[in-house]
């Protein structure tokens, strides 16, 4: 079927979704909060999808997970845009984004913090156990990444054979690596940040300053993935919308020259 999932909260259970492996299925998220779930085996999370057909979430906030991931996708196709996945002081998740066997995975405009907690150095893992599926690809653009391990943990963790990572407009935090290159032209314009070029990053206000050295520096990341079917056309990279806390996603709005996350 197709489930749509909107203005939910899931909180203090073993798994907040699990979906089965139906490759027809498709599931929406949008203005959701998932807290506190997971069984503290490492093999339970907010929200973990099986090998359906598409997976999407929008407006939402994951935080603090018990030693699970935020988002765990196996899905055909997964588009991950406007959110906050932010796992707070006191979560222990593991991996905050995970897509285990690869697929095509879009992911555009969100806030995407690592705890200081974790058992895992990784905030973002692509192929880990597999490459499954024929196209095996990630965009990853316009998103800001925290990593608060005190001894700096790691953004991005990619298999080797993944076809496509396109990287682009993301701003690092606190982490000891850069992205790695990928192919010539396809990782680009990412930049280390200071807790200081933000608003007020202690309280997780991570719009940059008016005076920051950052403002301004975004450049066009072209177009995304090609799909075919039902999810035909290319899903364009350029950040149409941000993400506005608690669990909702501004009015469409102009072109931002602004690195991360928040356009404003």
């Amino acid at each position: 079927g197709h489930l749509v999932v909107r203005r939910c909260l899931f909180h203090d259970n073993q798994n907040g979704i699990l979906t089965g492996a139906d490759p027809a299925a498709v599931l929406e998220v949008e203005s959701s909060e998932f807290s506190y779930n997971g069984a503290g085996d490492g093999q339970s999370h907010h929200l973990y999808a099986g090998r359906i057909r598409s997976l999407s979430i929008t407006g939402s906030w994951f935080h603090h997970a018990n030693v699970g991931h935020l988002v765990k996708s196996r899905a055909a196709t997964t588009v991950v845009a406007y959110n906050n996945l932010s796992d707070g002081s006191g979560g222990r998740a593991g991996y905050e984004l995970e897509f285990p066997d690869g697929g095509v995975a879009t992911v555009v405009g969100n806030l995407i913090v690592q705890g200081s907690q974790t058992q895992n150095p990784h905030l973002i893992a692509f192929g880990a156990e597999s490459l499954r599926w024929p196209r095996n690809e990630l965009y990853l653009v316009n998103n800001t990444l925290v990593d608060n391990l005190p001894k700096g943990g790691v953004y991005l963790r990619t298999a080797p054979g993944t076809q496509i990572v396109k990287a682009v407009n993301n701003l690092l935090v606190g982490g000891k690596e850069d992205i790695a290159p990928f192919k010539a032209g396809w990782v680009f314009n990412n930049f280390p940040a200071d807790w200081d070029d933000f608003v007020l990053a202690a309280r997780e206000d991570f719009r940059l300053k008016s005076k920051s050295r950052l403002r301004g520096r975004a450049v066009d990341p072209g177009a995304g993935p090609d799909l075919q079917g039902d999810d035909a056309g290319e899903w364009r990279l350029q950040p149409k919308q941000e993400y506005r806390h608690p669990r909702q996603v501004t009015a469409p709005l102009a072109p931002s020259k602004n690195l991360g996350a928040f356009m404003q």
